[in-house]
């Protein structure tokens, strides 16, 4: 049986998956790189050296599973020219040597490729080869224009953040009050204790956003004691309705066609139901599992590209 290996080691989530020649998935490993309370995030070569640390970890859990056919792997963020952080070097290092080892194809992709082919995994429908994805996680809100050969994705940058991402804004506040980092699943749990919420003032721009002002606001907010649960839902409902307005845009300007929304922050519920109420059959969301930082797209794409 052939055996499909992927590697992305991404800024704050070391992963392993494989799958077989079917496309079934055998592995799928993670461990979220841990950040110091009360810290905003990990210098590059702090994530660096604890990838390369968790790596035999994962490999440990998933065992032999057999002789490797081809090794994907993220070394870049995007699939652009300059695009680079060197926490990917991590992920390289080992996939190369497995390669070797095992006489298989080493094959590079995006980490952005690979949330985009993971985001795809449980739609109940195909998508058309050209079609808007949504990175939306700690370090990046892009909105793209992407074209599919059936293999691999080409995208282009449309939309999205002029400043901070979603995932800095929603990260920013949760440590502000005293959430561990990474912050989106507490921020979403303290949401979730309240039905009224903090408004922010939005600002957008045809297809692009920005969320620094509603940091401003919400770290004020914070500072005169409003209660943490209201400007929690307020952050999620203000980053919600700040994407309608770009999506409208987005579909206004380009032609309608269907929005895949992948990342860590895609995974938060009350933005998913917010959005696919207000874009019915048109906005379609990654399964949460699948929609944080993660190895299986990365395995898939091995497989289709071998």
């Amino acid at each position: 049986m052939a055996i499909y290996l992927g590697i992305d080691t991404s800024n704050y989530t070391t992963s392993v998956a494989a799958v077989d020649e079917s496309g079934v998935i055998l592995a799928d490993e993670r461990i979220i790189l841990n950040v110091e309370q009360g810290k905003r995030g990990l210098r590059q070569s702090d994530a660096l050296f604890l990838h390369i640390k968790n790596l035999p970890v994962l490999f440990d859990k998933i065992g032999n599973l057999g002789k490797i056919s081809a090794v994907g792997v993220s070394t870049a963020p995007r699939r652009t020219e300059g695009s680079y952080m060197p926490v990917f070097l991590a992920g390289y290092s080992c996939a190369s040597a497995i390669a070797k080892t095992h006489e298989a194809k080493l094959l590079e992709f995006s980490h952005q490729e690979g949330h985009i082919r993971a985001g795809k995994i449980s739609l109940a429908q195909d998508l058309p080869e050209s079609f808007y994805a949504v990175h939306l996680s700690g370090g990046t809100t892009e909105i793209l224009d992407v074209k599919s050969d059936g293999t691999r994705f080409l995208s282009e940058i449309i939309g999205g953040t002029q400043d901070i991402s979603a995932g800095q804004l929603v990260d920013r506040l949760g440590v502000k009050l005293g959430l561990a980092f990474p912050c989106g699943k507490e921020l979403e749990k303290l949401a979730a204790q309240s039905d009224s919420y903090l408004k922010f003032k939005l600002s957008t721009k045809e297809c692009f956003v920005s969320f620094s002002g509603i940091e401003a606001q919400a770290m004020r907010a914070a500072d005169n004691n409003t209660p943490p649960s209201d400007l929690a839902r307020g952050i999620l409902i203000a980053i919600s309705d700040t994407l309608s307005k770009a999506f409208k845009s987005v579909l206004a300007q380009y032609g309608s066609r269907p929005i895949l929304l992948a990342g860590g922050v895609a995974s938060n519920q009350l933005i998913r139901d917010r959005l696919e109420n207000e874009f019915k059959n048109l906005v379609f969301f990654s399964e949460a599992k699948y929609a944080t930082d993660n190895a299986v797209g990365i395995a898939l794409m091995a497989k289709e590209n071998s």
